[in-house]
């Protein structure tokens, strides 16, 4: 007791201890009132003192021993009463204060109770705090019902599994943009969860943004990689049927090096914006979150490459009909400013089935669009288990392939190009050979176009031009080859590279091998690519090099063209040669050839000559150069020096 730890109050001697007022309270009230109940809280009392009173504030609880009913007090003087209060009032003036709600929660059975609630309640929830306690169904219908069921069920679900706490994010009825957050915790698995509200509308609106952000295309606003791939990975959890087809811009890469990239952003956004219309509207999903949506999504991977996945086709044949609808549609012009683009596209097209995988997916179409590509372009093709077999065996030669170059497996040899009428050797053509130790000779036509494909032409390119320029010039240290030249080819990789008469004019300095002698040979459609390709012809042309048109006649260029080349010489392609005696077109074609390039006083060189037939036709029209079987097949550098020895050469 105040100011005497010793003194004990006894039921029978509390009258005598309290002030005279409080001694008609306790007999008539107190007393009564704490028989009946067995317990009394906060009851005040006033004690007489030595000097004064002195008011306590009280706690009772009966407490039954073998002498009969006893009491316990806890006495608590009224100043440290008052501190308490102080304490309190600025705990509920921190709990009102802050930006969220607190709840208790009690689950009992089915129901949920909420014995305390504080805080801004009203202005998250819209219920009071004591309407929370007193009717806990008005706090669930201010949920969304989406929302009251995603609560129940993490609260029976963290129960069940004596969870010590759970975190969910609510959305309202009466507004739903808005997001609360639930954080709960109790101490004890069986106690009641202690639950703190939050509003996190701003923080749920910036993270769903950086998400649309994350998955969206910046370029063209359709959903990028990442959304496709969840999307598929959805539709797959589902158990949905759908078609991924997935389709390539054809000649994209020449109209964005020749125009620029800005030309070729713009370009790749009236694409997208094509693909969204030749898809059925209702059917285009934009980038918001919703995974339920079905029909089509068109999404871009990157650089000219986009998806369509459409949850409508399940059959070959329906699949056939859509992807003819789009390779039509995507094929109709573009208009970017003053310039008109047809930009058709390559299209692969794969089902899905329910052992399927996104990336697999992916991987699939991926390859049937490179068979259309091959087959033609502006087409499209429907996978086929077999195409993926292919590729591994591409991906297995290119790995062989980059071992040969690391190991100088590739190599050229040579073939003459020779004078019709005296047969004397002009020249010699480097090709590039691959005699793999383990397979033996591959073919150029395997080879070749894997290094297109893998990025590993350009080494292949170079390593083919250094070395048959250095056995040229050993060639010459033994007094062959004089007054001859060698013709070796550039790939695209070459030719669209700025450094290229740098490196060449290196070359020829260290092997102190005439410009004159070099002549590089270049596709007629290459040669057409752009104005960056016509740059470095014109360089190496100003160097001193000899340049040839190779395979003219096949490429997308035309005779008027040739003023733009810089060249020397025109090689007429293999195709036209072999119908020479048979075709009067084929005859037409080699003596317009012949006579454009007398005008423009450019050499002419038949290739693939391979009867005297021939040989003779080319002869009648005109043509005093030619290469091909009749006259050598490819040589090694020994037997091209052996043959230097014994065949005429020319002065």
């Amino acid at each position: 007791m105040p100011g005497d730890a010793t003194r004990v109050l006894l039921p029978g001697s509390v009258k005598d201890i309290l002030a005279p007022a409080y001694r008609v309270l306790w007999e008539l009230t107190i007393w009564p009132a704490l028989q009946a109940a067995g317990k009394l809280d906060e009851v005040v009392l006033e004690l007489r003192g030595d000097l004064a009173t002195v008011a306590v504030l009280t706690y009772w609880r009966a407490c039954p021993g073998p002498h009969g009913q006893t009491y316990r007090v806890m006495a608590v003087p009224g100043t440290e009463r008052g501190r308490l209060l102080a304490r309190l009032r600025q705990a509920q003036d921190s709990l009102d204060a802050m930006p969220g709600a607190i709840l208790q929660v009690r689950r009992n059975g089915c129901t949920v109770q909420f014995p305390y609630a504080g805080g801004r309640l009203l202005d998250l929830l819209g219920v009071t705090c004591h309407q929370a306690m007193s009717d806990p169904l008005r706090v669930l219908l201010s949920l969304a019902p989406a929302s009251e069921q995603m609560f129940q069920s993490s609260l029976a679900t963290a129960e069940q599994a004596g969870a010590m706490s759970f975190l969910i994010v609510l959305q309202l009825r009466r507004e739903p943009q808005r997001r609360i957050e639930l954080s709960a915790q109790r101490e004890t698995p069986r106690g009641p969860w202690h639950c703190v509200l939050t509003d996190v509308s701003e923080r749920e609106r910036l993270l769903a943004e950086l998400t649309r952000r994350a998955e969206t295309d910046e370029l063209t606003l359709l959903p990028n990689r990442s959304r496709l791939l969840a999307h598929m990975a959805e539709l797959l959890q589902q158990r949905r049927g759908f078609a991924v087809l997935y389709m390539d811009c054809d000649r994209f890469k020449q109209v964005n090096d020749s125009l620029g990239h800005a030309t070729g952003d713009e370009l790749l956004r009236c694409v997208a914006r094509r693909l969204r219309q030749c898809l059925r509207p209702q059917d285009v999903m934009d980038t918001e979150w919703s995974s339920a949506a079905s029909g089509c999504m068109a999404a871009r991977l990157g650089g000219d490459e986009f998806v369509v996945v459409s949850d409508d086709v399940s059959t070959p044949a329906e699949a056939a009909e859509l992807a003819d609808r789009l390779v039509q549609a995507m094929s109709k012009p573009y208009q970017v400013g003053e310039h008109e683009f047809v930009l058709p596209v390559s299209m692969g097209v794969v089902l899905a089935t329910e052992h399927s995988h996104p990336e697999q997916l992916l991987r699939d179409s991926d390859t049937a669009m490179y068979e259309a590509k091959r087959g033609g372009r502006s087409r499209w093709v429907l996978f086929e288990p077999a195409m993926q077999e292919c590729v591994a065996a591409s991906m297995a030669m290119e790995e062989r392939l980059r071992h040969a170059l690391a190991n100088g497996h590739i190599y050229p040899m040579f073939q003459p190009i020779v004078d019709i009428g005296s047969g004397r050797t002009c020249g010699f053509e480097a090709l590039a050979r691959w005699h793999d130790p383990v397979n033996g000779h591959v073919s150029p036509a395997f080879f070749i176009p894997v290094a297109e494909d893998s990025g590993l032409i350009a080494t292949l390119g170079e390593q083919i031009l250094r070395r048959s320029c250095a056995t040229f010039m050993a060639w010459r240290k033994k007094g062959l080859a004089h007054g001859l030249y060698l013709s070796v080819n550039l790939s695209r990789a070459q030719l669209h590279d700025p450094a290229l008469p740098r490196r060449v004019q290196r070359l020829l300095v260290e092997l102190a091998m005439p410009h004159e002698d070099l002549q590089l040979e270049v596709t007629e459609s290459l040669a057409m690519t752009d104005d960056g390709s016509l740059e470095v012809l014109a360089q190496l042309r100003a160097m001193g090099c000899r340049l040839s048109l190779d395979d003219f006649g096949t490429g997308y260029s035309s005779l008027a063209a040739l003023h733009r080349l810089p060249v020397q010489q025109v090689k007429l392609d293999r195709s036209f040669i072999s119908e020479i005696g048979a075709s009067a077109y084929h005859q037409a074609v080699v003596m317009a050839a012949l006579q454009v390039a007398r005008a423009l006083d450019l050499e002419v060189v038949a290739e693939g000559v391979e009867t005297q037939s021939q040989a003779q036709a080319l002869t009648a029209l005109g043509c005093t150069r030619a290469q091909g079987w009749l006259y050598s097949k490819a040589l090694d550098a020994d037997n091209a020096a052996a043959s230097l020895r014994q065949l005429p050469r020319a002065s």
